[in-house]
């Protein structure tokens, strides 16, 4: 995806060391847009330090969510056990160059999480070109824009269990 243009990218979990580092170096990239949940607690142990490193760098994250998971079992009339308070996850993992004067536009969009873990897993990616910025533009303008621009991602405390 080299040349030039604004680049936005959208992940699931992102903590692999090579993918920060080409983050960071690939020009033109301006956005990260990531999972919240995956963001502040401890499931992804890297990914803290990454979005934090990809942030000095100039690149602006946010922290994202899906919507309510009990309205969506709702909507299709089904029950759920899921709690009230539960949201859907931000899961896309694409790439989007938005072609400068005249230059193509490209999405990449795969299976992939940007992780150590995923380079053991059975991955599929597809370049499409063509004119997909909307569609990714959806997903920042929802996004909260307080995420991670000038304030520190603070991990959650681990509750202490268990007798003396």
């Amino acid at each position: 995806l080299a040349g030039a243009g604004e680049v936005m990218m959208t992940a699931y979990t992102f903590d692999q060391p090579d993918e920060v580092d080409s983050l960071i170096r690939r020009p033109g990239v301006t956005r990260l847009l990531v999972d919240r949940g995956q963001s502040v607690g401890e499931r992804t142990k890297l990914q803290r330090q990454s979005l934090l490193q990809v942030a000095r760098a100039g690149i602006r994250v946010r922290l994202t969510a899906g919507s309510s998971i009990a309205e969506a079992y709702a909507g299709d009339r089904r029950g759920t056990a899921v709690g009230k308070s539960f949201k859907g996850i931000q899961h896309s993992k694409t790439f989007c160059r938005r072609g400068a004067e005249g230059a193509p536009s490209f999405l990449v969009v795969g299976s992939s999480n940007y992780t150590t873990s995923s380079r053991a897993n059975v991955e599929l990616g597809l370049l499409v070109s063509g004119p997909w910025e909307d569609a990714v533009e959806r997903l920042w303008a929802v996004s909260d824009p307080r995420s991670l621009e000038g304030r520190t991602v603070r991990r959650r405390r681990r509750s202490r269990r268990g007798g003396a």
